[in-house]
This record gives C-alpha cells, sequence and structure tokens, in this order.
C-alpha cells in the first residue's frame, strides 16, 4: 500500500499560483520573444517548469527548429531586461483586470489573479530577485 504526502492547502495553493504565474510568463513571452529575433513565432518553443535543472521555477525558450537557428541564443544575448522589460510593457498596457488571452493567457487555465502574479514576477526578475 502506497501512502502519499499530502500538501497543507496553503502549500497547495502557493504551487497552483506559482504554475499559473510561470504559465503565464511563458505566454506572453511566446507571443513577443518572436518581435525581438524576426522569426516566425512557431521557431520558438516556450515550456515553464516549477523546478528547473537548479530548482529554482524556470521559463525556458528554445529553437524549434531542427539543430537550431540561434533564436534562442539572441534573446539570451539582449541586454538584461530588454525582453523582459518589453513582456511587462504588453502585460502593463492591457485593459484586463486580471488576465484574459491578450496578455497572460486563458483565464480558464489559471488560479486567481494571474496578471498581477505575473507582474509581480517580472518586477521581481529583473529586480534580480527571487
Amino acid at each position: 500500500m502506497r501512502v502519499f504526502h499530502r500538501l497543507p492547502q496553503a502549500a497547495a495553493e502557493a504551487a497552483r499560483q506559482l504554475r499559473s504565474s510561470l504559465a503565464g510568463l511563458a505566454h506572453v513571452l511566446r507571443h513577443v520573444a518572436p518581435l525581438y529575433v524576426m522569426c516566425d513565432p512557431r521557431d520558438l518553443g516556450v515550456v515553464s517548469k516549477n523546478s528547473g535543472v537548479d530548482g529554482m521555477p524556470t521559463v525556458y525558450i528554445y529553437d524549434r527548429v531542427p539543430a537550431g537557428m540561434g533564436f534562442s541564443q539572441a534573446l539570451y544575448d539582449l541586454a538584461p531586461g530588454r525582453l523582459l522589460g518589453g513582456v511587462a510593457e504588453v502585460v502593463d498596457r492591457c485593459r484586463c483586470a486580471s488576465g484574459c488571452p491578450s496578455c497572460v493567457g486563458p483565464a480558464g487555465e489559471m488560479s486567481g489573479d494571474v496578471k498581477g502574479q505575473v507582474q509581480r514576477l517580472i518586477a521581481a526578475s529583473l529586480a534580480g530577485g527571487e
């Protein structure tokens, strides 16, 4: 018989909010990043993980073309904060209250005020925080 560890409700909700925030950030990146490297949006892939290789929440942007075209490297080489600044501008300018398909993605997949969560995540990333 297997016994599964149950997370306290607050921890489970925090994990859900983290997933929603990362998914919202990935949604915006998927639409904004191609503008910075002048590629077709289908040339880039975006995946969010609650725990990346270093154990930290991570959003990966990668070339979808076999052997790569260098788009993800070009994004990596941008001035620090340039891409996230553009993402922040898109989210901030959207007139929705808590998230929509035009900014952080469909609300049905998300938890709570995803727009606010993504804005806080971007601000912390730009400030160099966790």
